[in-house]
């Protein structure tokens, strides 16, 4: 399913419109509308062998990738799901016809320079906070999985 997004050229982000979800073998990922994100993270040297930040190819790998880098839940289970995303950002690229040359690429960058977006600020924090007050009378709100500190003022 591709992410119904509408863009922000304020803060060059695009937020989704509407609840999305990505089914990956026996996998099923739910991303919640509201929550925003400035694309993939790849620095314009990279852009003529691999993808702009906003290249249809890549929006929903990065759009999911954003959401688990910002979504995780603290604790010693932190580098395994760090791991977890990569290669679910991997696969993602594989599904949305990236040649597997440019999603190993793409995979190696951020194995190698994720670990500095993974660790949330503030910033970040407000903005999984901020979906979550969106969702929070949700019925089906567990399917986000939200982290525990996201319903703390």
């Amino acid at each position: 399913m591709e992410p119904k997004l509408i863009p922000n050229p304020q803060n060059n982000h695009y937020m989704l419109a509407e609840d999305l979800r990505v089914v990956l073998e026996k996998v099923t990922l739910w991303i919640p509308s509201g929550f925003h994100y400035d694309g993939a993270s790849i620095p314009p040297v990279a852009w003529p062998i691999t993808y702009t930040p906003f290249a249809p190819d890549v929006m929903r790998a990065s759009l999911v990738h954003d959401w688990l880098y910002h979504a995780h839940e603290d604790g010693p289970a932190e580098s395994a799901l760090r791991e977890a995303a990569d290669e679910i950002l991997f696969q993602l690229l594989l599904a949305d016809s990236v040649s597997t040359g440019k999603a190993k690429l793409m995979w190696m960058a951020v194995r190698s320079f994720g670990g500095v977006a993974w660790h949330n600020d503030k910033e970040d924090r407000a903005v999984v906070r901020s979906v979550y007050q969106r969702h929070q009378n949700d019925a089906d709100i567990s399917k986000f999985n939200f982290p525990s500190w996201a319903s703390e003022p």
